[in-house]
């Protein structure tokens, strides 16, 4: 995001309650010791989202607030623009399910 001409920094404290709601964080601002946990193939977009969860089930990250990388949003061929509602729903819905398959479940019935 560009306010002014310049480019803006971008950085919220870690609260595990939002990153469980919504994805608000981008692959290329994390780093991790290799281990177990993996990219789901499956997943066409949050990738990142469901990995961040992953990495922080059962620890909480380490915040480092330094500018390491420049996030353009301005490019037309960005996946979050390309992907179709539908997709993105089937998607988020996805992680929904990963996170909580009891109350997907629930929900499905409800909705029968």
């Amino acid at each position: 995001r560009i306010v002014n001409g310049r480019p803006v920094m971008h950085f919220l404290p870690w609260d595990p309650e939002v990153i469980l709601r919504e994805n608000l964080t981008d692959m290329n601002v994390l780093a991790h010791r290799a281990g177990p946990i993996r990219f789901d193939e499956k997943l066409a977009c949050f990738g990142d989202w469901d990995l961040l969860i992953q990495l922080t089930r059962d620890t909480r990250p380490v915040e480092v607030p330094a500018i390491a990388v420049y996030y353009r949003t301005h490019r037309d061929d960005r996946l979050s623009l390309t992907l179709t509602e539908e997709v993105r729903s089937r998607e988020y819905a996805a992680i929904r399910k990963k996170l909580d398959p009891d109350a997907t479940a629930q929900a499905a019935e409800r909705n029968a």
